[in-house]
């Protein structure tokens, strides 16, 4: 099952949307109205935080994490002015309806997935086409400044509880991801009991594009290391 977090994809968003536990617990809910039992949380880049939130405030329920290239530590809230703009009341859906998305959005979208698509390839074609149709909606670009503006603060107290963590957690970050550091992989490992890391060579932020193996070793990695 794949889940857009709130206010990407065609879901809404609350109004304290950019918490990574406020989006945990919409994701719980959403598992709990599906019937799943115990899932294994795979996530990439910021959706990671929202996993290993889920997964500290419900550990019985969840089978384990995957973690793909995360982004665990968020450090002093920063965006650029061009995206601040976009939280102001008002002028930030103006220029959102009438500059951004469709002036300037279609290029700063191919630039950025070429950027995490490096060093291994260039995005596939209907990738593009599909991810650009999805994220260039005003909704949702304004839903991505308020992530980079207002989740950090609720993040503090995440980070401070990794330690506890008492399920099953495999780490794949690659050695070329220039979108997370590779240092964020290694201290998620030190500071959390009995977690996994993998560091294929060479890989870049896209690990499941490039490298669907190592993602399902991780998966199968977590299900036969069972509840903590």
């Amino acid at each position: 099952m794949a889940v857009d977090r709130p206010g990407f994809g065609y879901s809404g968003r609350p109004r304290d949307g950019a918490s990574p536990v406020v989006q945990a617990r919409l994701l719980h809910a959403a598992v709990q109205m599906l019937g799943v039992e115990r899932p294994v949380l795979v996530a990439q880049s910021r959706g990671v935080s929202i996993a290993l939130a889920y997964a500290l405030h419900h550990p019985g329920e969840v089978a384990g994490v995957v973690d793909l290239g995360g982004y665990a530590f968020f450090g002093t809230a920063w965006a650029p002015w061009y995206t601040r703009l976009l939280m102001v009341p008002v002028l930030g859906a103006l220029l959102a309806h009438t500059i951004y998305v469709p002036c300037l959005g279609r290029r700063a979208v191919e630039a950025g997935l070429r950027a995490v698509f490096a060093p291994e390839g260039a995005p596939p074609l209907e990738y593009v086409r599909a991810y650009a149709a999805m994220i260039l909606r005003p909704t949702s670009m304004r839903a991505l400044a308020d992530d980079q503006l207002h989740s950090t603060r609720a993040m503090q107290a995440v980070m401070a509880r990794y330690p506890e963590l008492q399920v099953p957690l495999v780490i794949i970050n690659g050695t070329a991801d220039a979108s997370t550091p590779i240092e964020q992989a290694r201290r998620l490992h030190r500071i959390v009991p009995g977690s996994r890391l993998a560091v294929p060579p060479g890989a870049g932020h896209e690990v499941m594009f490039f490298h669907p193996d190592k993602v399902m070793q991780g998966i199968d990695a977590v299900l036969q290391q069972g509840p903590a």
